[in-house]
């Protein structure tokens, strides 16, 4: 095991399973984290897979250094669900950020943050079982975030939270600048409308979702990436 695996391992500081870099596919990977989501279910803790990595090493180890879990579990979460209104009052008529709905998209069905995109293997993962029982928790656990325009712990809690309530979404992957949550094999269907408002709200997470990652930019782009989506994914530059 390497150094930097060992100390990511400790410094979570619960049960881990290590997957080597290298896998041409991620059917291993993702039958492990499938298989522990179910027995968390009963057990009393979520699964998430982290990219082994020193900047995500380091930046775990300090923003836990200022705030223990407990303490983040503790303090008082921002209400997203009146700052995700608020934003979409604000641009629901701008129509250069909304674009058009696309009439097809792609959907993502598997997890992009686990891949070497110059290998075309999986990097090295860990999947560690982080003992909450609510899915939201898991931020206050691995305080990912906090940098630039990436959210902090507890708006993270507070978004995973509204979502999960919403849509069932929980959070599954985490690399050193990206977070993918898995939305179940079988996604609420969404109307038009409801597509774009969640659209919205990745918009709000995570601008660089929208304005990098997307077709053209748009919100309504993205929106019909997300009709049959069952994984979310955000990265922040």
């Amino acid at each position: 095991m390497s150094k930097i695996t060992d100390e990511m391992i400790k410094t979570i500081g619960c049960e881990c399973e290590v997957f080597e870099a290298g896998l041409d596919d991620d059917m291993l990977v993702m039958k492990a984290y499938f298989k522990e989501l179910e027995l968390g279910k009963k057990r009393g803790f979520m699964p998430v897979i982290l990219s082994v990595s020193d900047t995500l090493l380091e930046a775990l180890q300090d923003t836990l250094s200022l705030d223990s879990p407990k303490s983040v579990l503790s303090a008082k979460m921002p209400n997203a669900r009146a700052e995700f209104t608020r934003y979409f009052n604000e641009i629901k008529d701008n129509k250069e950020v909304i674009g058009k709905f696309k009439s097809s998209a792609e959907s993502l069905n598997q997890p992009i943050s686990i891949w070497n995109h110059e290998t075309k293997l999986t990097k090295k993962l860990i999947l560690a079982k982080i003992p909450v029982k609510n899915p939201w928790e898991i931020f206050a656990y691995l305080p990912f975030g906090g940098w630039n325009s990436c959210p902090d712990a507890l708006t993270m809690m507070a978004v995973a939270k509204l979502w999960f309530e919403k849509y069932g979404a929980v959070p599954c992957a985490i690399s050193s600048d990206e977070l993918e949550f898995f939305v179940g094999e079988n996604p609420p269907k969404l109307s038009k409308d409801e597509l774009l408002r969640l659209a919205c709200e990745h918009h709000f997470f995570c601008t660089d979702r929208v304005e990098q990652c997307s077709e053209d930019g748009t919100i309504g782009s993205l929106a019909k990436e997300l009709e049959g989506s069952t994984f979310w994914y955000f990265w922040w530059d």
